[in-house]
């Protein structure tokens, strides 16, 4: 219970660069107690090293793209981001840079941020758009494919309960949920790229409960 409830808690903080739930993901070396060394592998995009510490990542975690280029860095301290957030494009090359405290986003006066905020690839294409105030983002969160397509929607209106939805690149989506105070919370379901439901379970406060549906399927 302890690995599945971990999985889904460290996903939230993939979101960013990797807004997808993979079916075949695993967690490798990440023993349940006290501080440790972890790696998290998505087949269908890059892998994701991190480090906890009492359940919370705490540390350096970086997310690298499919083609194995580091995408992602990003400095925890007792389970939120605190410091330097800094994003790579795949070849390697700069995109931003961002420093938080303990999960505020802050802006070049190192004051919460308030605002519009976008964030486009290196083909001029929107990536992200997102308002802020007091360094947190309001209302709907949107992330991109990089020939536009929506790749992750999340509704911050009711910050106590968030909803998630992401997207495949075909439009379909893949996985949908809710999340209370960085921790899924109710129903998250997870869909195959033609949109059809695979697997949907129950968590409260990020621990699983209930039945767990499997769907099993000869075509997907």
């Amino acid at each position: 219970m302890r690995k599945i409830t971990l999985l889904v808690f460290v996903l939230l903080f993939n979101l960013a660069i990797h807004p997808s739930f993979a079916n075949d993901s695993k967690l490798e070396d990440c023993p349940e107690q006290g501080c440790s060394e972890c790696q998290q592998i998505y087949p269908d995009m890059g892998k994701t090293e991190f480090h906890l510490k009492d359940g919370k990542l705490d540390g350096l975690q970086k997310i690298y793209h499919k083609n194995g280029a580091l995408a992602q860095e990003i400095n925890y301290k007792d389970g939120q981001i605190d410091g330097a957030m800094t994003l790579y494009y795949k070849d390697g090359s700069l995109w931003e840079k961002h420093i938080y405290k303990d999960d505020v986003l802050l802006d070049e006066n190192n004051k919460p941020k308030n605002g519009p905020y976008q964030r486009f690839y290196q083909n001029g294409k929107l990536a992200n758009e997102a308002l802020y105030k007091d360094g947190l983002p309001q209302g709907e969160v949107e992330n991109y494919y990089e020939d536009g397509t929506l790749k992750m929607a999340q509704d911050y209106t009711d910050r106590d309960h968030v909803s998630l939805k992401t997207f495949n690149e075909n439009g379909k989506l893949k996985f949908e949920g809710v999340y209370f105070k960085g921790q899924y919370d109710g129903k998250v379901a997870v869909y195959s790229d033609k949109g059809q439901l695979q697997y949907e379970m129950s968590l409260k406060e990020g621990v699983p409960y209930g039945i767990r549906k499997i769907i099993w399927r000869t075509e997907f």
